[in-house]
């Protein structure tokens, strides 16, 4: 058995110790902090040298968050998202059986068409039926074919991939041209809300097609045809068309600032008046744990009336795509009378030149967001809100019902479309 050392012999094997007085602990105390903090700020300098050297900021660095975040000059928002659907009323027209297929190939004479199709993949045979008699016609420069529903259904889906990026150039073709996104969570929900049977399940999956590799869907008036009654038609056409939108509302609390809010949400311009708004705004403030107000009370008139409605009346330009379609909604958004010049694209393109800039990303109450095509050409456009939210009208048509929704889920419906550009815009006054 080992024996322990005694006090003096560890002091022996352990080397010199050093005692300290009270008064010395503490001298030696305060020469380590200064030494301690000597050496920090030798660090802080370095790593600042180095940080500004390759633009990079040290709070990235050091991973620093501040311990309260600002809340954004909106405020803070609780949102719902869901599903609106269309009235049944407005679904109407869209079951017209009589539509035809109409198969547009611009500048092109018969001999040019045929090459075309078979390029495309078509067989020998399809593209023989294709120019069956009275299926096959001129107009203009223009080749123009009408397809039996029996050939548009078995077309496999990469050919019918390439055949329709062909045809997408045309307007006579509005779903070829701006086809549906059809991911698979929308089809199955599709197939569930509608209740197709098993043979129209099946009409509606051959019909789907990848562009830009994202599923998508052109050929309504051949699908509406597999439908075996008209309230079939009718679940279809309720179940694809519904507009994935949101229902927004303001938190206010007993520490909001309401000065702060009624700064982004109104004011000169707006249409948003402060007498209005601030009332309530306090005294939800004043409540014990505070309240939620509707965006509705944010918005101008113009949006007031019209979000999650669809038009009512006539169309006022039959047959045309500019009629109350998302471009005059936009540039209408403020106005108390709206300006029927905004159908117009290229009076649009004039407005903004003279009336606007153009931001990198929108950030301010009202921000104009245009979707262009690779021609510049505008297929769709938005008001910004706030955070990702937009105000727009779903779609050109006249039935299409006005929204809002995410920015993210409104470029979704473009994703088909190749190289699809997004511009902002900020008014000059704003």
């Amino acid at each position: 058995m080992k024996r322990k050392p005694n006090t003096s012999e560890r002091e022996q094997n352990q080397g010199t110790m050093i005692r300290f007085t009270v008064r010395g602990l503490i001298v030696f105390s305060i020469g380590l902090m200064l030494a301690t903090s000597l050496a920090l700020l030798g660090y802080l300098a370095v790593t600042s040298y180095f940080s500004a050297s390759e633009q990079t900021p040290v709070r990235s660095l050091l991973a620093i968050e501040p311990a309260n975040k600002e809340s954004p000059a909106w405020g803070d928002l609780t949102e719902v998202q869901f599903d609106l659907e269309r009235p049944s009323d407005c679904l109407v027209a869209e079951t017209n059986l009589n539509k035809t297929v109409t198969w547009v190939f611009q500048d092109m004479d018969q001999n040019q068409g045929r090459a075309a199709m078979l390029a495309c993949g078509l067989s020998t045979n399809q593209v023989q039926r294709a120019f069956s008699p009275g299926a096959a016609s001129m107009e203009n420069s223009n080749l123009v074919i009408k397809p039996s529903d029996e050939l548009v259904l078995e077309l496999p889906p990469k050919i019918r991939s390439a055949l329709y990026q062909l045809l997408s150039s045309s307007a006579r073709s509005p779903f070829v041209q701006f086809p549906i996104y059809c991911p698979e969570e929308r089809v199955s929900s599709v197939l569930a809300q509608a209740k197709l049977n098993a043979k129209e399940a099946q009409a509606f999956r051959n019909l789907l097609y990848p562009r830009n590799e994202v599923q998508c869907f052109s050929d309504m008036e051949v699908m509406l045809r597999q439908c075996r009654s008209g309230e079939a038609r009718r679940l279809f056409l309720q179940a694809l068309l519904k507009e994935k939108t949101v229902l927004a509302q303001l938190n206010v609390g007993p520490d909001s600032d309401i000065d702060k809010l009624m700064g982004y949400w109104a004011g000169p311009g707006i249409g948003v008046r402060f007498k209005d708004v601030r009332p309530l705004l306090e005294s939800l403030q004043r409540t014990e744990e505070g309240g939620r107000v509707t965006l509705l009370y944010f918005l101008p008139v113009f949006a007031r009336e019209r979000l999650y409605n669809v038009p009512t009346g006539t169309n006022p330009r039959p047959g045309s795509q500019g009629s109350v379609d998302f471009a005059w909604s936009t540039m209408n958004f403020f106005q108390e009378t709206p300006d029927d010049r905004f159908y117009d694209n290229s009076y649009v393109n004039k407005y903004l030149l003279e009336n606007f800039y153009q931001i990198a990303f929108p950030s301010c109450y009202g921000d104009r967001i245009f979707l262009l095509d690779e021609q510049n050409h505008i297929l769709h456009s938005a008001v910004h809100l706030a955070g990702d939210l937009v105000f727009t009208k779903a779609g050109d048509r006249f039935r299409d019902p006005w929204v809002i929704m995410h920015l993210k889920d409104l470029t979704e419906f473009y994703s088909g479309i190749p190289n699809v550009q997004t511009t902002v815009w900020r008014n000059r006054e704003t």
